[in-house]
């Protein structure tokens, strides 16, 4: 009885890690900030430190959630602050986003707060499938 016990709580731990959604930026290819949202808070915040600016070169950002694995949507991070940017997902890497331009390190350095979305829409136009935009949080350097 023990053993089913067990066996069913640690089922539904691992329902609950999975179910999660995890942000995770990086800064020349290494991880500088993560965050995981289990319980669809409306305020998400990724704080980036300053020590990091001196040496950026490089800006990508990696979503998992539910809908980053699913073929049938084109996916699309939209970064608004001033103005608004979008960029598609890397080719070969799931919902990884690689960004290059020089806008969001200005914006960053500036203590300006951006904000992140997860844009999806159908890969195939004639689709019956609706278009989304997920709230993935704020990106700010302090």
């Amino acid at each position: 009885m023990r053993k089913i016990v067990f066996l069913l709580i640690l089922t539904f731990i691992t329902m609950e890690i999975f179910a999660a959604d995890t942000t995770t930026v990086f800064v020349n290819k290494r991880k500088v900030a993560e965050v995981i949202n289990k319980d669809n808070r409306e305020q998400i915040t990724l704080l980036l430190k300053k020590s990091v600016s001196q040496n950026y070169k490089s800006l990508a950002i990696q979503v998992k959630n539910n809908y980053t694995n699913r073929p049938v949507y084109k996916k699309e991070l939209e970064i608004t602050g001033d103005s608004t940017i979008i960029i598609s997902e890397t080719k070969n890497k799931p919902g990884c986003f690689t960004i290059g331009d020089p806008y969001i390190k200005k914006e960053l350095t500036a203590g300006k707060t951006l904000k992140l979305y997860l844009l999806l829409n159908p890969a195939n136009p004639m689709m019956m499938i609706p278009s989304r935009r997920i709230y993935i949080g704020d990106l700010v350097m302090k």
